[in-house]
């Protein structure tokens, strides 16, 4: 049976082209502000131009020109508009999988799937950017990924997230330029009704009291970022895999074949230090994987 792209795979690219041009916005909002030139808003718009171009034409690659299928023993995927493309995938050689959820998703029970294969040349993986639940089943079946529950049965979580570790661990990222998102979106909604929310905040930078507010929302973002990404984070490893999930919202899922990992990196810096906190990665042939502890 040969599966195709969910038409759904629309959300996704509707949600992708949001967020890059919140990004956009808030990157020249900046350079507008330091350089005092209104020249920054056509290269703005140009440059959501082209994205959104682009996200087309990605979008007719999904939807038309990229499919899967298997032949048994294998994964044979075909993919590509003028430079086609076909791999025939045996279980064996993957080096990894991670499954991911966003929260989107969840109402519709899709999935964005990704293959991690081994180096060979621009093929590093493949991704799979919508399947559906039925899909994901006959791709686990296959790959032997079905046994993940009886593992956590049988298992123990090797990490320990509560809300004191979220708290603290979250000052050490950089998670508070989640900050600078939130409040580019408000100044977009408020400028509808004649107000600047950027010229308000700029005006007041010399309130001592005003600029700890906006210290403590900066705190605030990051542990909320925090929470969403490791509060359910778990790690079970058995004889073959190491198996991770995370995520409240959107939900994310790594499976690591043991025999690729050829070894592990710890970080602390200071503020870890004086915590008793690090951070680890698993170093694994093109793959990582990074996670606080």
């Amino acid at each position: 049976m040969i599966h195709k792209i969910s038409r759904l795979t629309l959300i996704n690219e509707i949600y992708r082209q949001v967020k890059g041009i919140i990004a956009y916005s808030i990157f020249f909002k900046i350079l507008s502000i330091l350089f005092r030139s209104v020249s920054w808003s056509c290269y703005f718009n140009t440059l959501v131009a082209i994205s959104i171009i682009l996200s087309i034409f990605t979008l007719i690659n999904q939807l038309l020109f990229f499919f899967w299928e298997f032949d048994g023993e294998n994964l044979i995927v075909n993919s590509g508009i003028f430079f086609k493309k076909r791999v025939v995938l045996s279980k064996g050689n993957i080096k990894g999988v991670q499954m991911v959820t966003p929260w989107y998703f969840k109402p519709f029970k899709l999935y964005s799937l990704k293959i991690k294969l081994p180096s060979v040349g621009d093929s590093e993986s493949i991704k799979f950017p919508v399947i559906n639940e039925t899909e994901l089943m006959v791709f686990q079946t296959w790959y032997g990924d079905e046994e993940t529950e009886s593992i956590k049965e049988i298992g123990k979580n090797l990490v320990n997230i509560n809300i004191s570790r979220l708290i603290v661990s979250s000052i050490f990222t950089l998670n508070y330029l989640y900050l600078l998102t939130i409040l580019d979106f408000l100044d977009k909604g408020l400028k509808y009704i004649n107000i600047s929310l950027f010229n308000i905040l700029f005006s007041h930078y010399r309130n001592i009291l005003f600029l700890c507010l906006i210290a403590f929302c900066g705190i605030l973002s990051s542990f909320i970022k925090q929470f969403l990404d490791y509060y359910y984070l778990e790690v079970y490893i058995d004889n073959h895999n190491i198996n991770v999930r995370n995520g409240l919202l959107s939900s994310d899922y790594i499976k690591i074949n043991l025999n690729d990992v050829i070894g592990f990196k710890i970080n602390q810096n200071i503020g870890q230090k004086l915590l008793g906190l690090w951070s680890l990665k698993v170093i694994v042939i093109n793959y990582n994987i990074t996670g606080g502890v």
